[in-house]
């Protein structure tokens, strides 16, 4: 008896919890601004940063993101990149600064003052680490 209690309990606060989270409003401005840089894009997620908006979403058969204030001001967009796409220095740089760990994910993120960096994603066992590279290799912020 005790156990399907807490299973019904757990139930329901997962599916509060979801339609909490569901409910949260974005505002008109974030709308507006990403339904401007992108017409045509559908299903997308969006997720609350802080006090910021990020729309995830598929464009090309590219994973993207893109980050607003409560304004609607674009603040970056970052894109999924293949290997080939990054510079190879920052490939050298993970390589000899993280010799046994594996390369999962590599992304360009581009701010609204057009800085460039680019994340890359490594794996190593059960750890992962995301690292941020300018474009000459230096450690990004």
């Amino acid at each position: 008896m005790n156990f399907k209690l807490i299973i019904g309990l757990s139930v329901f606060l997962i599916f509060s919890t979801s339609i909490r989270l569901q409910s949260e409003k974005i505002p008109n401005e974030v709308s507006r601004a990403f339904m401007q840089a992108y017409p045509n894009v559908k299903g997308v997620k969006w997720d609350k940063e802080e006090s910021n908006f990020e729309a995830n979403f598929s464009l090309n058969g590219k994973k993207m993101a893109v980050v607003y204030n409560c304004a609607g001001k674009c603040i970056e967009i970052e894109e999924s990149i293949s290997l080939n796409e990054i510079p190879q220095i920052i490939i050298n740089n993970v390589h000899s600064l993280y010799k046994n760990w594996t390369i999962t994910e590599l992304a360009k993120i581009t701010r609204a003052n057009k800085t460039v960096l680019f994340e890359v994603q490594i794996t190593q066992k059960r750890h992962s680490k995301e690292l941020l590279f300018d474009e000459l290799g230096n450690p990004g912020k």
